[in-house]
């Protein structure tokens, strides 16, 4: 089995190669507007994300249980998820230029996955439920659309004080972030109750008051303020962006920082 482990993450290797070029090649367009460039660009991330879901397939077969646990797993399924999350807007926007800003936070989030150990956590009892995998998947897509709004929201800034930048439309970006946050936070709920009913079978309790848990509940809350905020009128889109921002560095916080700094029933 461990050569087997290890082979498959060739597999994993290959995806990272296609997403760095499809990285590059994203900003080249974003820059360039070069046609080609967005050719090679969606190509070399379609063809990562389909190596890159043979990898978590195979993961997924050997362990018995959904392929985000521990550290390695969850940032490779958070890079995953990022992917499939842009693929989605671009089709939905017919926006090309958008690939440039996400890009390189996928890229971040799966290379960091090669520090970590890559080994597998076997089956336990804990993980034989659906409501962990339902639990997990959500939260990382909500994640995932939390990092879409942060680079919108960093575009945004870039665009104000780089006029000349060929950015995308402010009105567009506006329009994705809003939308991202809202799906983001749609999401995120669903893995919180999903996750109570997790605990409820597992431990005999919704909630366990652990730091991961108190600090997920400040990021729903930080984001119902988002949501809020932009119904108000006298709220400028820069001010949002700048809450996008923070909010994905008290994510990331509670995603890996928790994990490490403070002792939780999460690993991650």
């Amino acid at each position: 089995m461990l050569q087997g482990i290890e082979q498959s993450l060739i597999t994993y290797y290959i995806a990272l190669g296609f997403y760095f070029i499809g990285t590059i090649s994203y900003i080249d367009h974003l820059l360039s507007k070069r046609k080609a460039s967005y050719i090679i660009g969606f190509s070399s991330i379609s063809a990562g994300l389909l190596f890159h879901t043979a990898f978590l397939a195979y993961r997924w077969s050997v362990s018995g249980h959904a392929p985000f646990v521990g550290l390695f797993e969850s940032l490779s399924f958070f890079a995953w998820s990022i992917v499939l999350s842009y693929l989605i807007i671009e089709f939905i926007y017919k926006e090309k230029s958008i690939g440039g800003l996400v890009m390189p936070v996928m890229l971040i989030m799966g290379f960091l996955a090669l520090i970590p150990p890559k080994g597998m956590t076997p089956k336990i009892p804990v993980l034989n439920t659906l409501w962990f995998e339902v639990h997990v998947a959500a939260s990382f897509l909500s994640y995932a659309m939390f990092a879409i709004a942060f680079s919108m929201g960093i575009a945004m800034q870039f665009k104000r004080l780089h006029s000349r930048l060929q950015m995308p439309s402010k009105k567009l970006m506006d329009n994705v972030s809003y939308n991202a946050i809202l799906w983001g936070f749609a999401l995120f709920s669903a893995g919180m109750i999903s996750g109570g009913i997790w605990a409820f079978y597992a431990w005999g309790t919704y909630l366990l008051w652990t730091p991961k848990e108190i600090w997920s509940l400040i990021i729903w809350i930080y984001y119902a303020g988002i949501l809020h905020a932009w119904l108000i009128k006298e709220w400028q889109k820069e001010r949002i962006a700048y809450l996008n921002i923070i909010g994905f560095i008290i994510v990331l916080f509670t995603y890996i920082g928790v994990g490490l700094l403070m002792k939780s029933s999460h690993q991650f």
